[in-house]
Parts: structure tokens; sequence; C-alpha cells
């Protein structure tokens, strides 16, 4: 028995594949069938129903189907993949990275910052001069310096990565 969870983002549906040909959705067992009548286009007959479906994208884990002139789409998985899927993204929510980049060549002047800091947004890190003149390279986000990839006096191209910030939520 194969338990999946269909979800359209405004609703969620288990469905549980007791056989080849049998399926049980909402509390209902039901027969099906599926024909592949070629690699974009499927045939899904639900009881005595048929359902036409026309694949127009796919990712890792969703798909797209324009069926009767309406585009759906649908995540397809596990209760063990949604669950390992909610853990990811909320540690990915938790803590992101922040890559500062030169916006031009220069020379970076002085370091305000080191690794380690806490740092406001929009806080002075570094001085670049370009053109004669002093240019404030500010954080994007209040957080930590992760990292700082330049040293004073070295000379850098537009680009160049020059410190990471990690932003810590609640």
């Amino acid at each position: 028995m194969t338990e999946l969870i269909i979800n359209d983002g405004k609703s969620e549906e288990i469905v549980l594949i007791l056989s080849d040909d049998e399926l049980l959705l909402g509390g209902q067992k039901l027969k099906y069938e599926i024909y592949q009548v070629n690699p974009y286009f499927k045939l899904l007959r639900i009881g005595s129903k048929n359902y036409r479906f026309a694949l127009c994208d796919r990712e890792e884990k969703s798909v797209g189907y324009l069926t009767e002139g309406h585009y759906f789409r649908y995540s397809v998985q596990t209760r063990l993949e949604k669950a390992i899927d909610e853990i990811t993204s909320h540690q990915k929510e938790s803590q992101k990275i922040f890559d500062v980049k030169s916006p031009m060549p220069g020379l970076v002047l002085k370091i305000k910052k080191r690794s380690g800091d806490i740092v406001q947004a929009n806080e002075s890190v570094l001085i670049l001069e370009a053109m004669k003149m002093e240019n404030d390279i500010k954080s994007p986000s209040s957080g930590i310096i992760k990292e700082l990839l330049a040293d004073e006096k070295q000379s850098v191209e537009k680009g160049t990565l020059l410190f990471r910030i990690e932003q810590l939520t609640n």
C-alpha cells in the first residue's frame, strides 16, 4: 500500500494506493486506470468517469497539468517526504545568508567590522574607494558577519565577494 499526499496549494488530499487498480480517496474505495497516450498526454479513469490530462511542466516534486481548459499544479509526496520538507523549510527560513559583493572595482580602504561581529541593517562594514570616492559598503540585514573575505588595501573587481551576513530569525 502506498500513501501519497496530493496538494494543489489550496487543499490537501490523502490518497492510498491499495493495489494497481484500486485506491482510497476521501474514505471511498475507487477503481482507477491510467493510460499513457504519449509522453505528454494521459487518460485517467476513476470509476466510470474519464479525465484527460496534458502534462505542461514537471519539476522535482510537482507536476503541472492542463485538463478541460484549467491549469493545475500538484505536488505529490509521501508523508515522510512532506515531514522532511516541512523541517527543512523551517531551517531555511530561520537562517539566511546574504552575500555582499563589490558593486564596482576599487580598493578596500578600511574594514570597520570583523568576522563574528553583530551588525544592524544598513550599518557600514567596510569602505571601498572607487574613482577617488569613498563608498560605504553596508550590511543588507541585521545579523552576524559570517565571513569577511576582503583585506584592507586589497584591490577588488566588480562582483568580488566581500563578506557574508548570517541573518537569524526566530
